[in-house]
């Protein structure tokens, strides 16, 4: 169990290798927890020995949406996530990343293939540290809250972000996340109708 948001809890979502779970809050939180341990394992904690690798709330003017975060999403890699709020807000956040066996390995090892005692694990935390918790970038292509978003699976490098005035935007996220297209709603009772039926 984990309480540091003050507020409802209204979304979560994992990093593709199930080791973080990031969640948003309407206190306009954002907290990713280490779940299994991992990231303690790798000294990756933020500060205060809590259960989470990186902690954005309000207080820090850069990140703060008033009226609260409502949709967070991963990026396929696990280098960042996406959190959206209150009128049209988006802020994007780094993640830590963990070493993969073969990076772990060869800090283990040395190049020359001789061993290093607790190579592996300083490999692993010094690889995942990076821009965890720094904020990439601040959106606002909508006008009202952000209630879902998606990253597209590669080679594609897309973030959709969907709003409630009904709009779908896709952002660039290999471009600094630049609008690609916005798709306004439907104007018509039979476009809104055909809508309804997909979703």
């Amino acid at each position: 169990s984990f309480h540091l948001h003050a507020a409802s809890c209204t979304a979560g979502c994992w990093t593709p290798d199930g080791r973080l779970l990031a969640t948003v809050s309407e206190d306009g939180s954002l907290y990713v927890w280490d779940v299994w341990g991992d990231a303690g394992a790798a000294g990756m904690l933020a500060g205060g020995g809590m259960q989470h690798v990186v902690d954005r709330t309000g207080e820090d003017e850069r990140f703060r949406v008033d009226g609260g975060l409502f949709s967070v999403a991963v990026s396929p890699g696990g280098a960042l996530c996406a959190v959206g709020g209150a009128g049209g807000m988006i802020r994007v956040v780094g993640l830590p990343r963990f070493a993969t066996e073969a990076s772990a390995a060869t800090g283990a090892r040395g190049q020359d293939g001789k061993s290093r005692a607790g190579g592996a694990k300083r490999a692993a935390a010094s690889s995942s540290v990076g821009q965890a918790g720094q904020i990439l970038a601040s959106l606002q292509a909508q006008e009202e809250s952000v209630e879902t978003i998606a990253f597209s699976d590669p080679p594609l490098t897309l973030m959709a972000a969907g709003s409630v005035d009904g709009t779908i935007v896709l952002f660039d996220a290999a471009h600094s996340f630049a609008v690609r297209r916005k798709i306004e709603e439907a104007h018509d009772e039979i476009g809104r109708a055909s809508c309804r039926e997909r979703v």
